[in-house]
């Protein structure tokens, strides 16, 4: 009998060694106040730096906005990642208290019209401790309203606890 791992749980296994390869880092101290006034020049230095950011982040956003996925029928691979995580709520023991981490998850669209979406969720066990799971959704765009479960047909959904 074939014994090698199916592609979901190796995207699954690839999820959760991205999620275990991040550190956390403690934020960095503020300075001590000098206890004089503020420098006007220093503040002008901040404002112009902390404006040349958010321009960068609003530029950046248009740019992730264009790689969204689209099959052709208005729906994208956005809606299909808030649709996957419906149906990894409802796959819970305790769906309210589901949390999914500020990342975006990893969003594929197959030939067929098939998307594959990968990511982690932070929710209640069993035994009602809070734990974190990769889960790998595969579903298909049916038709109708994208925000309405029953315009998707569910393939198939693996949940890995960490």
């Amino acid at each position: 009998m074939d014994e090698r791992p199916s592609e979901l749980e190796l995207l699954a296994r690839e999820v959760t060694k991205q999620a275990r390869g991040r550190k956390t880092t403690k934020p960095p101290q503020a300075p001590a106040l000098s206890g004089g006034p503020p420098d006007p020049k220093k503040q002008v230095q901040d404002l112009k730096h902390t404006l040349m950011g958010l321009a960068v982040l609003l530029g950046g956003g248009c740019w992730v906005i264009s790689l969204l996925v689209d099959d052709g029928t208005g729906v994208d691979d956005l809606d299909a990642q808030i649709m996957a995580q419906q149906f990894v709520k409802a796959s819970l023991k305790y769906p309210e208290e589901a949390s999914f981490p500020w990342q975006t998850p990893q969003r594929s669209l197959s030939e067929d019209g098939i998307y594959t979406i990968a990511g982690q969720v932070v929710g209640k066990n069993a035994f009602g401790m809070r734990s974190r799971y990769t889960y790998v959704c595969r579903l298909k765009f049916l038709g109708g309203d994208p925000f309405v479960v029953t315009s998707w047909q569910l393939f198939a959904l693996n949940l890995v606890p960490q």
